[in-house]
């Protein structure tokens, strides 16, 4: 029996018959071509032999017609300009003409592959620059290729090689991100907070909401709602190379759009502190930092290195701001959500691997009260500091979590328990009802103790 989707038909004259798509080079529309047998199995096999060889021609028909990896690109290129972002256009722009142009701009289709990237593009990318090139940078090289090849595989309907980055053996996935430690923080915060003035808040503002850079520059009061304590990001700045210009020998000219990506438009909530520093600072004026006009980033990442250097710490790029905000916050348990939509990150998955590591501390703390004997008195001790740091993040989060809760439940029944049996070791009922008030689910352990008949035990441990 012919399976759906494969276009093989028994014809009235007892014949079975199977269809596929002949494409040609600039065409818009493919030909339709059969294959003919006595039997199913016959016309199905013909079928698979037919469309392997009309893929095979294809590819060696584009190569025969000159379509090299240079033309496509010129259209992709055009293409990217009317679709997308400028930014992206002049990312794309400039990995192409310093990487690809040269190596793939006279090659055809075909000859793109695996091999050719790996045995000659990359290796004369890393060439480039005294130190090679980066990672990220790889990354990319691969994708405006593939997005290339791509495009001409929709828009020609050529058979094209996918490309595919090699994951490096000794690779680190989990590259930490460098933050201030505790000592550079408060030298740089005791600097900002003497004389603070219009660019001193600016970096306070990053440090309390993680901004990046170009955001911060292009921040408008408009964007800030006082009412609500609440800042939203809608903007950024960049300065980006111009394609014409009006003026001569002018390079580039600082460019306000949209933010990086769709999730990087987010609500970012405003702290009392910082909301008590916005209040100071509020103008009549369009811009918050730069007032009248928006600031220039390479301006603003001088003046920090100036700031810097006058608060004894060492240099770093404006964007470790950004890094230390992510990382005190993961570091004070907040939950990885929603510090994920504050920093305006794609996927939970970036903030994790990316913020959040477990000192050795914290790793050496949780074998600790794993080994415990819950049965001694330091066995509830830990489990008492297990159970405060569980609700002092479930108040932080503003939530009250059964699932939580019956999580005490239990280790505050089992703790019962342990002090019963252990000589000299009670744990205080005064922290038994804490536990059971905080974790909200004192009304209904209450209901279901007294359908079990165990009211008196909790008037025993819970005192009226």
């Amino acid at each position: 029996m012919p399976k759906k989707g494969e276009n093989i038909r028994k014809r009235k004259d007892g014949r079975w018959e199977g269809r596929y798509p002949l494409y040609s080079v600039g065409g818009s529309k493919p030909k339709i071509c059969s294959v003919y047998g006595s039997t199913y199995k016959e016309v199905r096999k013909k079928l698979t032999e037919a469309k392997c060889k009309a893929q095979e021609s294809m590819v060696k028909h584009s190569s025969g017609c000159s379509i090299l990896f240079g033309e496509i690109a010129g259209e992709w290129m055009a293409d990217v300009l009317e679709s997308h972002k400028y930014s992206t256009y002049v990312k794309y722009k400039q990995l192409y003409d310093k990487y690809l142009s040269d190596l793939l701009g006279g090659q055809t289709l075909a000859k793109i592959n695996n091999a050719f990237m790996e045995n000659t593009v990359i290796p004369a990318a890393s060439n480039t620059s005294f130190t090679g090139i980066s990672d990220s940078t790889e990354k990319s090289i691969y994708s405006v290729a593939n997005q290339i090849l791509s495009y001409a595989s929709k828009k020609y309907h050529v058979s094209v090689n996918v490309i595919k980055k090699e994951r490096r053996k000794n690779s680190d996935k989990t590259k930490k991100v460098s933050v201030f430690n505790a000592k550079e923080q408060k030298q740089l915060m005791n600097y900002l907070y003497e004389d603070m003035d219009l660019f001193k808040f600016g970096i306070t503002l990053c440090l309390y909401t993680g901004l990046r850079l170009g955001e911060l520059c292009s921040l408008k009061w408009t964007d800030i709602d006082m009412e609500n304590k609440m800042i939203r990001v809608s903007s950024t700045v960049q300065r980006l190379p111009v394609l014409k210009s009006a003026k001569k020998n002018q390079k580039t000219e600082l460019m306000e759009s949209s933010p990086k990506s769709i999730c990087s438009k987010r609500e970012i909530p405003i702290s009392n502190s910082l909301y008590e520093l916005l209040l100071k600072f509020q103008h009549n004026e369009k811009y918050v930092i730069g007032k009248k006009r928006v600031v220039d980033p390479r301006t603003y990442q001088k003046k920090f290195a100036l700031y810097l250097k006058k608060a004894e710490v060492s240099y770093q790029s404006f964007h470790i701001l950004r890094h230390t905000f992510a990382s005190n916050c993961a570091a004070n348990g907040t939950d990885a959500k929603a510090l994920s939509e504050i920093l305006g990150h794609s996927s939970v998955q970036i903030t994790l691997n990316r913020y959040v590591h477990p000192s050795m501390e914290t790793k050496r703390q949780i074998l600790n009260m794993l080994y415990a004997d819950f049965k001694g008195q330091k066995g509830v001790r830990h489990v008492e500091q297990t159970l405060s740091c569980c609700l002092k993040k479930n108040r932080a989060e503003n939530s009250r979590s059964y699932i939580t809760g019956f999580f005490c439940l239990f280790l505050c029944l089992y703790l019962y328990y342990c002090s019963s049996c252990a000589q000299n070791t009670k744990i205080s009922s005064q922290f038994v009802f804490t536990m059971f008030a905080e974790s909200n689910i004192l009304r209904t352990f209450q209901v279901l103790t007294t359908a079990t008949g165990g009211v008196f035990f909790v008037n025993k441990i819970i005192p009226t």
